[in-house]
């Protein structure tokens, strides 16, 4: 079954950027717009945007705080 994937995925939520960033998507750039900033993806699977949409994603706490604090 091929997964389907999206080139480029842009998000402003820090918490899914940095569910992100923890399992091993790739961070583009980040576009800063006044004290928020919009976080864009590389090549993120549909699968996981559902598994955090419900819930299903793990990551491991300490690396998950300190994602939020570097992003």
């Amino acid at each position: 079954m091929n997964q389907e994937i999206y080139p480029e995925y842009s998000t402003t939520d820090i918490i899914l950027a940095a569910v992100l960033v923890e399992n091993q998507n790739v961070l583009d750039r980040i576009q800063v717009h006044g004290n928020k900033g919009i976080f864009y993806f590389l090549n993120v699977e549909k699968q996981m945007l559902l598994d955090f949409d419900t819930r299903k994603v793990m990551v491991e706490p300490i690396a998950f705080h300190t994602a939020i604090k570097n992003l």
